[in-house]
């Protein structure tokens, strides 16, 4: 280092004191200048460095404050100051104490050694101590500073930069100001030394905190969050302690960000940051950069572990299981398809959660960290990778789960409903036979067998396992089932049919065993009934037992039996059956007298029993609840209910003794059909006493607020459930009359919903009591006062008019009425629209007289109102309103008359004002028309005026005599226009090209006959390519000698010579066009003449366009007939060698165009391309074409006819 004064890398002191002996002695002249080198190749290494050092003392002695002479005594250090500040500063700072004085500081004592005087030396070396110290506390400043400067970022630089550029001004003083000599070095060095030093520690220990956080980062990526159980790679991810696992990362997390945060106000308070600082805030920016670089990672390793461990590389062992399950009706994964998306999403969000629990240090961005790190690119592929393989292993699960609905019948249908269906499949309605039980318990069996081959493991994507095992095991056991429910059910009706049957045989052999004595009543009906059953159930217990075996045997086939005491029973009950028939016979003989003297009773009673019945019937059909009018229904049907009931009760017991002694009685048909007419009647009076409260609360209610449509709606359903009453109702006045009445009611709803429609005029409501015969001398307008107008007419006063039975008339007069409001609205916008309707006006240009003007809007109005007129007067409703509409008809009508005719004389009067009043010229030809419009226009004028100051349009059109003074004034101006016809019929046969133009153009030029510049802007309408003629300069707005013509392109060309354009003007407009035919003609003669002389493309630049394209096609004709007749000569070649130059031309032509050229010349040159390529074509299809004569048809059609 510059400040190591002594250096151990130069020759220790005793080896230069030794090599100094091998030195020469001094001069007496200087004791250094006898110090000279000896030749290097004579003395070792280590006097080469010697002598080294000495060169460089001798050097230094020439910038040093000193001079080793012993003559002239050097002055004092103090007196001779060194003269360089104490350290300069460029990108970096450095001490400025150069490297060889340090090292001429340290020789110094090694000269000592050699006996040399060196008395300024000695004051130098005195200050070597001083110098050590000034170079090394400065050595260590630009150290620090330098440090700070090279080891600090930008943004944390920005932090510092004040503190920086004060040590900067304060290095700068030092620059300027301080040398090693001057007063106060050490105490500025010191004050330097403790600022950059206080600096430095702060910066470092700054730095050192980022790094610390740097630190904390790097354990985010350690270890993932979520990993295999026991980190082991052929174990299942750890989701069991998920919840205690992500609360030590979160409570982990939270403590690294209080511990971030901690640093982070550390920092601030060593860099002294003030509030509100935009530098602190850029570096909070850099740090949360850092810190979300962190959190991408630690998010990224945890998800990349995930995303690795579900590649489908082999030899990977499952991260997850799923289990499909059976749980009735349903077949579940668990996880599902579902939670396993969820389940990814949810990892992800709780591996992304970490980013919240870190607080952000720059808040004013974001909240969190969250919004960056789900933004960043890496984080983003993985997220989606991740979740799109766990929604691929998902739906692979899914549809590994769907091949097995084909049998969830076995787990989704009732059990017992199926075997319901089952049981009552056959036609009839009885159980089925064996063979389908048994068909249906081999279907199951063979099913159980299939299913049990189902893999109970099965891996997708090579990383997510279902076990299948629960779902087989309830699916075997839903197969067993089902094949045993049917086994069940065989071995339930064995058992059930032999139990009931040995319960049978036992009690009726108790019941037919009773002591039956004369007189015993109860005791025959026991037995007489006993005897019944056994006498019903013989034939079907005689054929049971064979199938009831046939059923055991199929149980038995597999592998199922009936307990014991049940086959027992079906040995010993046959035997037991016989006995128990053979028993019944014996007591049926014995009972068959006391059965004989019972069913002569009970016949008797039935006779009395059928005379009673129909009187009761005919007394039924009288009672009063069959009418409308009937009061109290409900009591009576209670009381007549209550008697049938009582001949009901009769009429069973008689049933029940005739079924138990055998006897036919008659079926009482009487007492069912009371029975059924009551229910009937019944069901009749709710519907009527419904209606009727109904239509009762709806006849309190004041007509104007009637809902019609949902009282409508409620009549419709009435009348659709009175219509699916039972069809016997329908002959019964209780029916009859409530159909009536809700119809009538439907009816009257439907006029009450016409009246209310507000249309309906005083006229109206006149017209509806005329219809309804209700009127009873009242007028209509007390009608209307007091019943239409009052709010306290409710709908029954509005039923009062009978309005089912006027249905028709109530909608022609309502019908009537909207028609009628409809036209009243058309006439009143009729009125509101004329009303405002007024005529604008217009100021006639060259005299200043008010013109009448309509608008598009008028016209359109006027006929539309008339059509609408028209439409009114053909309606059959108009009777009302016929005197209006035909006023307003003819009102129209005369002003839409007069409006035409108006228009038309106002049109032709402006025509005409400009030529009769306007032209002199005219006024001398045309005298008498010329004082016949003198009046018109007097008249026309007063008319316009009268006009003006009534616009409005209605009123001004209908005033007395308008439209015969308009058809006075239209003739005599057809008179004007006739004689004005004839005149200008003259000057258009003088010049023909006046027929180009209008009438009114041509009147124009004839009134500026005398004035040729303002004739011209007629030219281009009177020939097809001239715009204008140029006159002789000087003449001023006057001109009258035209000295040449101008294209509508622009292309000029010069009369041939001057022509006047004076007098009538058909005579000088004819002298200008025989000038332009005689000028195009000797131009074109010109042309035909010079063509030859120069180059072609030289040739069409020097004439006008259509000289050019004229000439053109001449040379085209004259040229190929020349190659024919050099044909006809023997030249076979002449036809090709003229195509030849025809296409050498057209090039010539095409390079002009590849230059800058003027739009008129670029256009004259592209139409002489267009022509030479037709001619080039036509030319090419004769040489293709072989034709070799002039004479030949090919030729000869490509000529125009004269």
């Amino acid at each position: 280092m510059p400040n190591a004064l002594l250096n151990p890398a130069q020759p220790p002191l005793p080896l230069l004191l030794t090599l100094s002996q091998c030195l020469p002695p001094p001069s007496p002249l200087h004791p250094l200048k006898s110090f000279t080198s000896p030749p290097s190749s004579l003395l070792p290494l280590s006097s080469v460095l010697l002598l080294q050092n000495r060169q460089v003392v001798v050097r230094t002695r020439k910038v040093l404050p000193f001079r080793v002479q012993p003559t002239t005594p050097a002055p004092p250090p103090q007196a001779r100051p060194l003269p360089h500040p104490i350290i300069v500063k460029d990108n970096t700072l450095a001490v400025n104490f150069s490297p060889e004085l340090v090292r001429v500081l340290r020789e110094l004592r090694y000269v000592w050694v050699l006996g040399e005087d060196l008395s300024e030396g000695t004051e130098l070396a005195s200050r070597r101590e001083t110098f050590r110290k000034y170079t090394a506390n400065l050595q260590l400043v630009t150290d620090w500073y330098n440090h700070i400067l090279t080891n600090t970022n930008e943004v944390e630089f920005s932090l510092i930069r004040k503190e920086m550029e004060d040590i900067d001004a304060t290095v700068l003083k030092a620059e300027a100001e301080l040398t090693w000599n001057s007063e106060g070095v050490w105490e500025y060095i010191v004050a330097l030394r403790d600022t950059v030093s206080d600096l430095e520690i702060r910066v470092q220990q700054v730095q050192a905190n980022v790094r610390r956080v740097d630190d904390i980062m790097c354990t985010w990526v350690l270890k993932p969050i979520f990993e295999r159980r026991e980190g082991k790679k052929d174990t299942l991810l750890n989701l069991e302690d998920r919840a205690e696992r992500l609360k030590k990362v979160y409570t982990t997390m939270e403590q690294d960000g209080a511990k971030i945060r901690g640093m982070v106000d550390e920092n601030k308070r060593l860099l002294k940051v003030p509030e509100d600082s935009k530098h602190w805030d850029r570096y909070l920016l850099f740090l949360d950069h850092m810190i979300t670089r962190g959190l991408v990672d630690g998010v990224s390793c945890s998800l990349f572990y995930l995303l690795d461990n579900c590649e489908t590389r082999v030899n990977q062992f499952p991260l997850l299981e799923a289990r499909l399950e059976l749980q009735e009706p349903y077949l579940i994964i668990r996880p599902s398809p579902e939670e396993l998306r969820s389940l990814v999403e949810t990892l992800v969000g709780e591996i992304l959660h970490i980013c919240d629990l870190v607080p952000r240090l720059a808040t004013h961005t974001h909240a969190s960290y969250m919004p960056d790190v789900e933004k960043d690119e890496e984080v983003s592929q993985l997220k989606e990778t991740l979740v799109g393989r766990f929604e691929a292993a998902a739906f692979q699960v899914a549809e590994h789960r769907d091949q097995f609905l084909q049998h969830q019948s076995l787990w989704r249908d009732r059990r017992d409903e199926v075997l319901e269906r089952f049981l009552t499949s056959e036609e009839d309605g009885k159980q089925p036979g064996l063979p389908k039980f048994k068909q249906q318990i081999d279907k199951y069996e063979q099913l159980h067998a299939e299913l049990e081959n189902i893999d109970t493991m099965m891996v997708f994507d090579r990383w997510l396992r279902l076990d299948v095992r629960p779902f087989k095991h309830g699916l075997l056991e839903n197969t067993k089932k089902w094949a045993q429910m049917y086994k069940q059910h065989l071995i339930a009706q064995v058992t059930d049919s032999l139990t009931e049957l040995d319960n049978f045989i036992k009690t009726t052999e108790v019941g037919v065993a009773q002591d039956l004595n004369n007189g015993d009543y109860d005791t025959l009906v026991s037995i007489m009934a006993h005897l019944v059953r056994v006498r019903d159930r013989v034939h079907t217990t005689d054929a049971m037992f064979e199938p009831l075996k046939a059923i055991i045997a199929l149980v038995q086939q597999y592998g199922d039996d009936l307990p014991e005491t049940m086959h027992l029973k079906l040995q010993e009950l046959p035997e037991q059956w016989e006995s128990l028939k053979k028993q019944c016979d014996l007591i049926r003989q014995h009972v068959a007298p006391l059965k004989a003297n019972e069913v002569s009773v009970i016949r008797k009673k039935c006779i009395k029993f059928e005379t009673r019945q129909n009187i009761y019937r005919e007394k039924f059909k009288k009672y009063s609840f069959f009418n409308y009018d009937c009061e109290l229904p409900y009591w009576r049907l209670e009381r007549v209910n209550a008697r049938v009931t009582r001949l009901e009760e009769e009429m069973h017991m008689l049933q029940e003794s005739a079924m138990l002694f055998e006897v036919v009685i008659p079926e009482f048909k009487h007492m069912k059909s009371c029975r059924k007419e009551l229910r009937l009647l019944k069901q009749l009076w709710d519907h009527i006493c419904l209606v009727r409260a109904c239509i009762n609360h709806w006849k309190t209610t004041p007509w104007r607020e009637v809902d019609v449509e949902n009282m409508d709606i409620e009549c419709k359903k009435f009348a659709k459930d009175i219509r699916a009453l039972d069809k016997e109702m329908r002959v019964w006045d209780s029916y009859v009359n409530l159909d009536s009445t809700v119809k009538n009611m439907l009816t009257s709803l439907r006029a009450v919903a016409e009246l209310q429609n507000p249309s309906l005029r005083e006229r109206h409501w006149g017209q509806l009591l005329v219809a309804t015969k209700k009127g009873d001398g009242t007028s209509t307008a007390e009608f209307v006062a007091n019943f239409v107008d009052n709010p306290e007419t409710t709908l029954a006063d509005l039923l009062e008019l009978n309005l089912h039975m006027h249905e028709d008339e109530v909608k022609n007069i309502v019908d009537k009425a909207v028609k009628e409001m409809s036209m009243e609205k058309i006439i009143k916008e009729l009125d509101v629209t004329w009303s405002t309707m007024e005529f604008l006006v217009d100021t006639h240009p060259r005299t200043g007289v008010d013109l009448v003007r309509t608008s598009e809007e008028m016209i359109e109005t006027l006929e539309e109102n008339q059509v609408q007129l028209q439409n009114l007067m053909t309606s059959k409703y108009i009777e009302h309103f016929l005197e209006e509409v035909s006023a307003w008809q003819n009102k129209l009508s005369i002003a839409d008359q007069v409006i035409t005719l108006w228009f038309e004389v106002q049109r032709t009067w402006s025509h005409l004002e400009s030529i009769f009043i306007g032209s002199d010229d005219i006024r001398r030809q045309l005298p008498e028309d010329s004082a016949r419009f003198d009046q018109i226009d007097i008249d026309f004028k007063k008319l316009v005026s009268e006009m003006v100051a009534n616009p409005h349009v209605l009123n001004a059109t209908n005033r007395e005599g308008l439209y015969q003074r308009l058809e006075a004034l239209q003739a005599e101006l057809t008179l004007c226009e006739k004689t004005l016809a004839e005149y200008l019929e003259t000057k258009r046969l003088a010049f023909p090209r006046f027929y180009f133009v209008s009438t009114a153009d041509l009147l124009d030029i004839l009134s500026n006959g005398n004035q040729p510049i303002k004739v011209t802007r007629h030219l281009t309408k009177l020939f097809d390519s001239i715009a204008s003629i140029k006159f002789a300069e000087g003449e001023g707005s006057n001109a009258t000698t035209a000295v040449g013509m101008k294209a509508k392109d622009g292309e000029y060309v010069d009369f041939c010579k001057e022509t006047n354009c004076v007098g009538p003007v058909e005579k000088w407009l004819m002298n200008v066009l025989q000038m332009m035919r005689a000028t195009v003609r000797a131009r074109l003669t010109d042309a035909v003449a010079a063509y030859e002389d120069r180059p072609r493309e030289q040739w069409v630049g020097d004439y006008p366009a259509q000289v050019a394209l004229t000439g053109t096609q001449i040379f085209w004709t004259v040229e190929a007939t020349a190659a024919f007749a050099r044909l006809e000569e023997g030249y076979e070649n002449a036809l090709r060698d003229y195509y030849r130059k025809q296409v050498q031309q057209l090039n010539a032509l095409i390079s002009l165009l590849l230059g800058e050229l003027t739009r008129q010349q670029r256009q004259k040159i592209m139409t002489i391309c267009t022509i030479d390529v037709h001619a080039r074509d036509v030319v090419g299809r004769l040489i293709s074409g072989k034709v070799e004569s002039a004479a030949e048809f090919a030729w000869q059609s490509q000529l125009r006819p004269q």
